[in-house]
């Protein structure tokens, strides 16, 4: 059950945008040509890691939480978590768990992670990655995460988001992913399947910024 009043969730839905706003702009941005070439590697990273963090924060709204309300326990890091957002929280039942797009999209798996020991803390695991792997394939990643917004935008009941979020929230999304209709057979296929029919292509091409990124053309849509 809907353990949130109508009226939090829909103060919290227009948090929501904001991060898929963001994450949206910033795709743009360190796409080749996104960005001035006067632009510092400073700069470049504060993109970089700006849209990492706010990939992140979609990622666990998506993909954590239970349906049918939260922890009990009152250990510390449960009574954060009492405090997130999470999709389920928009819906009485498992809707959301069995709408969203699966299995989880690889990149959306690593995210977390990757964010957690190379973005917001300084870890000992930065000294052992590769200038390959520490590339971070935004392009394909926001792909994922607009994918799992449709998805979202799909079922979400109206009354539990603000008046104009699901046409603002839609807007966001690349024409590509907005145009595919969501039915069960789409929402088992993987990423990669979505691409490779799609107009955004997603070709890596390394980024010379010390954080490491991949870049890709710009979005369309």
């Amino acid at each position: 059950m809907v353990s949130m009043p109508d009226e939090d969730l829909r103060a919290v839905s227009a948090h929501l945008l904001y991060e898929f706003d963001m994450v949206r702009g910033l795709v743009d941005k360190l796409a080749p040509g996104g960005w001035s070439a006067a632009n510092t590697n400073v700069e470049q990273n504060a993109m970089l890691e700006s849209f990492t963090i706010h990939a992140r924060v979609l990622t666990e709204f998506f993909y954590e939480g239970q349906p049918g309300g939260r922890p009990t326990s009152e250990s510390r890091r449960n009574r954060q978590r009492q405090r997130n957002a999470y999709a389920h929280d928009f819906f009485d039942d498992d809707t959301w768990r069995r709408a969203r797009p699966r299995p989880k999209p690889e990149t959306l798996q690593l995210l977390p992670f990757r964010v957690g020991y190379e973005i917001a803390h300084l870890t000992y695991n930065r000294i052992d990655i590769s200038d390959e792997v520490k590339n971070w394939p935004y392009g394909e990643i926001f792909l994922d995460l607009a994918r799992t917004m449709r998805a979202f935008l799909e079922v979400v009941p109206a009354e539990r988001v603000t008046d104009h979020f699901l046409d603002q929230a839609f807007a966001l999304i690349p024409e590509a992913v907005r145009n595919v209709t969501l039915d069960q057979r789409y929402r088992v296929e993987s990423s990669a399947d979505l691409r490779a029919g799609a107009t955004v292509a997603v070709r890596p091409a390394t980024v010379a910024s010390p954080k490491g990124s991949e870049a890709h053309p710009p979005i369309e849509g």
